[in-house]
C-alpha cells in the first residue's frame, strides 16, 4: 500500500542514477581529460629526465675529466688540420 502512495519518479530522474547516461557521459569526459593530461605530461617528464641526467654527468668527476680530454683532443685535431691547410 505504501508503494501505491509514493509518486512515480519523473523520466529525468533516471539521468542522475549512478549507472545512468549522465554518469556514463561524465565518466567518458573524465577519462578523456585524464588521457589528455597524461599525454601532455609525457614530454615534460622526458625533458626533466634528460636535464637530470645531464646534471648528474656535469657533477661526475670521471665524466668531466673524459669530457675535458675529448675537448683538448678536438682542439689539437683542429690545429693540426689548420697547420696542414685542411681546415674543416
Amino acid at each position: 500500500m505504501a508503494d501505491e502512495m509514493r509518486p512515480a519518479p519523473s523520466p529525468s530522474f533516471d539521468l542522475w542514477r549512478p549507472d545512468g547516461p549522465a554518469a556514463r557521459a561524465a565518466a567518458a569526459i573524465m577519462a578523456n581529460a585524464v588521457a589528455s593530461f597524461n599525454e601532455a605530461l609525457v614530454p615534460v617528464l622526458r625533458g626533466v629526465r634528460r636535464e637530470a641526467r645531464a646534471l648528474c654527468k656535469r657533477l661526475d668527476p670521471k665524466w668531466r675529466r673524459a669530457r675535458i680530454r675529448a675537448l683538448k683532443r678536438s682542439r689539437r685535431n683542429v690545429e693540426t688540420l689548420k697547420r696542414e691547410g685542411r681546415c674543416r
